[in-house]
């Protein structure tokens, strides 16, 4: 799957003046199609990529459900969809930082194999 910049562009910060900013074209994978691809068991995993956390932890589901890793931490708050999806597949948050509205939450989980 390929998205470009253009897709991101409303995710940019509001401080950046618009005539600035510029689209770049990046290549995207699902989590669990790279983790599969690379043929990884043990990660340790930080989610930090300005407001599309939500995106990123529903690309993973099948590596919470068959390979989930003991932490992640990701930056984000309780009343997300990304927070509800790891909650869901049995994680415990615990607030590691706050800087005014952001938080990095530690996320917990006994991995049984």
């Amino acid at each position: 799957m390929r998205r470009s910049g253009r897709a991101w562009r409303d995710q940019a910060s509001p401080e950046v003046d618009p005539a600035q900013r510029e689209t770049v074209r990046v290549r995207c994978q699902r989590f669990d199609d790279w983790r599969r691809a690379a043929r990884v068991e043990d990660i340790a995993l930080m989610i930090d990529v300005e407001g599309a956390e939500d995106r990123v932890v529903a690309g993973m589901t099948d590596t919470l459900r068959d390979a989930p890793p003991a932490h992640i931490i990701c930056e984000t708050t309780r009343a997300t969809a990304a927070h509800r999806m790891l909650v869901d597949h049995g994680y415990t948050a615990t607030e590691l930082e706050r800087s005014g509205e952001l938080v990095n939450l530690l996320y917990s989980r006994s991995v049984q194999r």
